[in-house]
């Protein structure tokens, strides 16, 4: 398996807003960011802070916070990903 380099989730988000920056209009980086805020203040609250230790069964407690949270609709995640199956 291969070794991540360890990432707070606010940190990943903004990498990932960077590296699209360049390659997206403005509304749509604001967009991402909107979208991304749940997932970060899911994170703040179970107090994940490397974001290479989540695995699928903490990411189905984040869907499951976001369906009865404010958040609902937000940012949906694909289980089935080859990122999240690692």
């Amino acid at each position: 398996m291969a070794e991540f380099e360890p990432k707070a989730p606010v940190e990943a988000k903004e990498m990932f807003l960077a590296q699209r920056r360049d390659e997206v209009a403005e509304a749509i980086l604001q967009g991402c960011h909107y979208r991304f805020n749940p997932f970060v203040k899911w994170c703040e609250q179970e107090d994940v802070t490397n974001l290479s230790e989540l695995r699928a069964r903490s990411l189905h407690g984040y869907q499951l916070w976001r369906n009865q949270s404010k958040f609902r609709g937000c940012f949906k995640i694909n289980f089935m990903s080859p990122q999240i199956l690692r």
